[in-house]
């Protein structure tokens, strides 16, 4: 088995449900380092769509709709919100990974 790469970067922020005095989200750091982006498609023959995935290099306690950022390796700016998150032993490689599946993400 091939070694994944963790090429990306990101950061994964969580709002606290309070403002500071110019009405912007406070938000906590949940994580930010590297990880593994997978753009999500759709195909129009037979309607099926894919979510874009992250993939990070540990257990990550991310909760739904806890915002993304990623920086590609190849400097392409994606922002999401995380969907569902799913933690993932390795059984071939000495690690655990977060398989995170994202919203829609959009280009920022």
């Amino acid at each position: 088995m091939q070694e994944i790469k963790f090429d990306d970067k990101c950061k994964i922020t969580r709002s606290t449900g309070k403002y500071n005095e110019y009405d912007e989200p406070i938000t906590v750091l949940v994580y930010e380092g590297a990880c593994k982006y997978q753009e999500g498609g759709a195909s129009a023959s037979h309607f099926i769509t894919l979510n874009p995935l992250l993939f990070l290099p540990e257990i990550v306690m991310t909760d739904t709709n806890d915002i993304v950022e990623i920086l590609t390796s190849t400097g392409r700016k994606r922002k999401s919100l995380v969907n569902i998150a799913r933690d993932i032993p390795m059984t071939k490689v000495p690690i655990n990974i977060t398989r995170v599946e994202l919203k829609q993400a959009t280009a920022d």
